[in-house]
């Protein structure tokens, strides 16, 4: 094990369902974290960023949509030492330049940690954005090795590269403060209409509103017996507005973003969550608050945690989601959720989540 080794990992954004991991590190190791302290729509960023004494401050400014660019990246470098390197791929690729230079000056090792695209299939590529990728994939084949989330991205990089070491941090949720947050006896929340409490059953959808969701296909929901829909989530508003006309048949109520502490009054009476398209980390997540989950074949996170009848489902066509709804009780899905739960615990938590990253160094 790496023990007070100077780490410094450079992201584009501090975001909130990684304050846990970086808070570990931080405990374990000589740890700073480069990264915009600003969000950026889906991505939020906790308030107390500024008391994290790990954060290192420095001038970033956001070029094009969620691209960050650090300016002075390579002098923080010269100034931090690190012994290991950490960086953010895809987007990130900007920054990584200056990394790059860095390491080859100073004979330094990096590692990239990235999804990888896996799940995405037959996907274009513009002539501009080539040399783009060209540079990309020189970077990750320089690199010590590759950090990434799932079985799914592992699989993308060994096929790229298959002489470079790729390493599955199981990406996952703070399942420390989630069991923190069980300790509270929970309440039903005053957004939600009482009258969902007398629901044969309520489905939840956790996460970001937008079209890479999938949000809309819910629609099918209008053909399931006695089922209420509580989203939890915000996007843009005319998106979230379009969402609202096309459920208005279906029971459904709209309670905006929810942080984690917020959460554990949702999960309560929330049966079953259901997860159309992208939204890997409300997985683990759910399963953490003991709620079942149903997902489509996404980013390659549900194959990992959910085993098809024992504690969730998998559907290769949400068509069949009302039906399987009405073959399910409260009681059956209460405990396929409790399944779910021991599996995140001995998998996917947290701790397990640090101890890979620091002995993978």
């Amino acid at each position: 094990m790496i023990q007070m080794a100077k780490v410094v990992l450079i992201q584009r954004f501090f975001a909130n369902f990684r304050e846990g991991l970086f808070d570990k590190l931080n405990d374990e190791l000589d740890f700073s974290l480069i990264a915009h302290n600003r969000g950026f729509e889906k991505i939020k960023v906790p308030n107390r960023i500024k008391l994290k004494p790990y954060v290192k401050r420095v001038i970033s400014f956001r070029v094009f949509r969620d691209y960050i660019y650090y300016p002075f990246l390579f002098w923080h470098l010269i100034f931090i030492n690190p012994k290991f390197i950490v960086t953010e791929g895809g987007k990130n690729t900007i920054n990584n330049v200056q990394i790059l230079i860095y390491c080859l000056l100073f004979r330094k090792k990096y590692i990239v940690w990235d999804l990888g695209k896996g799940y995405i299939k037959d996907v274009s590529i513009s002539i501009l954005k080539k040399p783009y990728l060209a540079f990309q994939n020189l970077f990750y084949g320089l690199s010590k090795k590759i950090f990434t989330y799932n079985e799914q991205g592992s699989s993308f990089f060994k096929n790229k590269f298959p002489k470079k070491e790729v390493v599955v941090l199981q990406n996952t949720v703070d399942t420390n403060k989630i069991d923190d947050l069980l300790l509270v006896k929970s309440k039903f929340p005053t957004d939600v209409p009482v009258l969902f409490k007398n629901k044969r059953l309520l489905v939840g959808y956790v996460g970001a509103l937008n079209k890479k969701k999938n949000v809309e296909s819910l629609k099918i929901l209008e053909s399931a017996d006695d089922v209420g829909l509580v989203i939890i989530g915000d996007g843009k508003k005319d998106y979230v507005d379009s969402l609202k006309s096309t459920f208005k048949n279906i029971d459904c109520v709209f309670v905006g973003y929810k942080s984690l502490a917020q959460l554990n009054d949702y999960y309560a009476i929330i049966d079953v969550v259901i997860m159309p398209g992208l939204g890997g980390l409300t997985i683990p997540q759910s399963y953490a608050f003991g709620t079942c989950v149903i997902a489509v074949e996404a980013d390659g996170t549900e194959k990992e945690i959910i085993k098809n009848s024992e504690n969730g489902y998998i559907l290769n066509n949400l068509l069949t989601l009302p039906g399987l709804l009405q073959n399910q009780t409260k009681g059956e899905l209460k405990k396929m959720g409790i399944i779910g739960k021991q599996k995140v615990d001995e998998d996917f938590s947290m701790n397990n989540y640090c101890n890979r990253f620091k002995s993978n160094l």
